[in-house]
């Protein structure tokens, strides 16, 4: 700013520097002309004024005031000259504040530029920042979510994952539970299929006591949310008694909403002692309830096969049922027994549960070909066509499979 005043101050000056040296010199001239006449007057009244005064005198006179004239008129050009060489003074100062002014707008806008480069820097980072301070809150709001759900699961989310699974399997004198894992049609058949899962001796249970049950089909009750069932037949596709698992398909073309989900083959390989679970069957002929508890053992082999504990309150009916993860709302085995203490007389343990894990189901899924029903994909896997095998026996030397208590006692 005080570079621009200097210059429009110089350039003003110089403005009346020139002005005023014009005004001289026009003075200047009109004096020389005013000279010029009074020698023109003088020449003319010579003759005139010789008779009054001396010649000489005049002239001298004359001469005198020219003199004086030209003196204060050279005094006055000197000033011009002067304040010519003061403007030019002030026009070198001034393109030298021009410059100077140039080379400072260079430099501003050099500065202006680097900071808006700096700025934009800045604002990238902070861009950037923010978008990873925003993905960490998702996640960190969805893991804050997913606990919030465990530590206080949502009712309805409990009920449609867990209890509405899982359904009744009834004979004359003998009932118990499976889960349904999958209702879909069949994108190669066209077909709606529907699987259950359950606990062999819960189905062969049913064969001893309901003759008709493996002709006709096993009476089971799907559920729903309204509390309402369902009665459809069961056909008993494959078994491993070995496991005390078997997999049953529903004689219907319905869909039914409320599926399972699964426990992984890597979530079950991570399942722990203290892992909360749930425990949903229908104990003594009930509609499904829950019960909750934790695993309380990964080891505990009867019979050849490896079994899980849970301490989960169970009880007769509860056999064939789910066993779900607390935390991923998943099924993670089959019920198989429960312990009981004495001989004569036994009494129930309800804490003391054992189910078979899903790891182990999905071997033997996958080893009756019938992988695809649980894990889709699996190379080799495919559904049976045709009449459906009931009551097949992965082990061939088993025959007429001896009678399998539905309660397990300790050493037995």
């Amino acid at each position: 700013m005080m570079r621009t005043l200097v210059e429009i101050g110089g350039g003003l000056l110089l403005l009346v520097v020139l002005g005023h040296f014009q005004f001289e010199l026009t003075d200047l001239r009109d004096r020389q002309a005013e000279v010029a006449r009074l020698e023109g007057l003088v020449e003319r009244n010579a003759t005139q004024v010789e008779a009054r005064r001396d010649l000489e005198t005049l002239r001298h006179e004359l001469t005198e005031v020219v003199d004086n004239r030209l003196a204060g008129i050279e005094a006055r050009i000197e000033e011009a000259r002067k304040g010519v060489r003061e403007a030019s003074f002030l026009e070198q100062e001034l393109r030298r504040a021009q410059q100077e002014a140039a080379s400072l707008k260079d430099e501003i806008a050099r500065d202006v530029s680097r900071t808006q480069e700096l700025v934009r820097s800045y604002a990238d980072e902070l861009k950037r920042t923010d978008e990873v301070v925003r993905e960490h809150t998702a996640q960190n709001g969805q893991r804050l979510e997913e606990l919030s759900g465990q530590l206080r699961p949502d009712p309805e989310v409990l009920t449609r994952e867990l209890l509405l699974p899982t359904v009744q399997l009834e004979g004359r004198d003998t009932v118990g539970s499976g889960t349904l894992v999958k209702s879909e049609r069949n994108k190669d058949t066209g077909e709606v299929e529907n699987w259950v899962l359950t606990a062999y001796h819960v189905v062969r249970n049913i064969f001893s006591d309901t003759p008709n049950a493996k002709r006709d089909g096993i009476d089971i009750s799907v559920y729903d949310a309204s509390g309402r069932r369902t009665r459809v037949r069961g056909q008993l596709v494959a078994h491993k008694r070995s496991i005390d698992v078997a997999l049953v398909r529903l004689d219907s073309d319905r869909i039914f909403p409320n599926v399972a989900k699964l426990l992984t083959r890597e979530e079950a390989s991570h399942v722990m002692v203290w892992d909360e679970v749930y425990a949903v069957g229908c104990p003594l002929g009930n509609d499904p309830i829950p019960t909750r508890g934790s695993v309380t053992s990964t080891r505990n082999v009867l019979d050849g096969a490896n079994y899980w504990m849970i301490n989960a309150p169970t009880y007769y009916g509860n056999s064939g049922g789910g066993v779900f993860s607390a935390e991923r709302r998943a099924l993670a085995g089959v019920f198989s027994k429960i312990y009981t203490h004495g001989r004569g007389t036994p009494v129930v343990v309800p804490h003391m549960g054992l189910c078979t894990p899903m790891s182990t189901i999905y071997d033997w899924l996958r080893s009756e070909g019938l992988g695809n029903v649980l894990e889709e994909g699996v190379p080799g896997s495919e559904l049976p066509t045709g009449d459906l095998a009931v009551g097949t026996e992965t082990d061939p030397a088993e025959g007429e499979p001896d009678e399998l208590p539905e309660l397990a006692s300790p050493g037995k």
